[in-house]
């Protein structure tokens, strides 16, 4: 496994490769410095490729998942390994911001980079806690209820699917937003039912829910809001 270093810079920046695919009002912040390898030889060159590709990638993503929000973007370590011939799978973090004196929130990633074309497709984006999980009962949580049932509706259109979120706790925030994670059931008609596991940002300025992600499979929260 090799494990790239990646300094952070002091003054935002980006490659010229990801400024022709990423839109002008998100930014990038940190370039690979050096590199280790152990059992593997990777140039500094290649590691740099990677760095590129992982960060057009999650920028992308990222305009994605917010809609259109305001995104910097900040790139951390990223661990490589060899997973075929052509691909090779990195886990890597950083951290991310809506505001240029906001506070950074940090996020985790996995994806695939395709040495053939050089690009990352489609990476998996986690938010990270900045603290123990707490309570808020202020939280509208009816509203994040309908926009994961939206969402999981928008996805089975041929099905009908109901979600019923159970339970939801505080992982972090920079003052204005708070992120969400919690678990709850997607029940799908005529074929049972699915845990799902969300995670989502509630912007308290403007009273609503910026991003609401799931996917299948349940992670036990603690210190929950309950739902109802």
């Amino acid at each position: 496994m090799n494990r790239i270093h990646l300094a952070i810079a002091l003054a935002l920046a980006s490659t010229a490769a990801i400024a022709a695919q990423v839109p002008n009002e998100v930014f990038v912040q940190g370039r690979s410095t050096s590199v280790a390898s152990h059992g593997q030889t990777t140039t500094e060159q290649g590691a740099q490729a990677i760095n590129d590709a992982a960060a057009a990638a999650i920028i992308g993503a990222l305009q994605t998942r917010f809609d259109g929000q305001s995104v910097q973007f900040r790139l951390g370590d990223i661990l490589s390994e060899r997973a075929s011939l052509r691909d090779i799978t990195l886990h890597g973090g950083g951290e991310i911001r809506f505001d240029s004196a906001g506070e950074w929130l940090p996020i985790r990633f996995d994806a695939l980079y395709d040495t053939d074309t050089q690009s990352v497709q489609s990476p998996s984006i986690t938010l990270g806690a900045q603290h123990t999980a707490r309570n808020d009962g202020s939280l509208p949580l009816d509203g994040l209820q309908l926009r994961v049932n939206k969402a999981l509706t928008t996805e089975f259109e041929s099905q009908q699917v109901n979600f019923d979120l159970q339970q939801a706790s505080i992982i972090g925030g920079d003052g204005q937003r708070i992120v969400v994670e919690g678990n709850g059931v997607a029940t799908f008609d005529g074929e049972g039912s699915e845990d799902v596991t969300i995670q989502a940002i509630y912007d308290t300025r403007s009273g609503r829910w910026i991003d609401a992600s799931y996917e299948f499979g349940l992670v036990s929260s603690q210190n929950a809001i309950a739902s109802r």
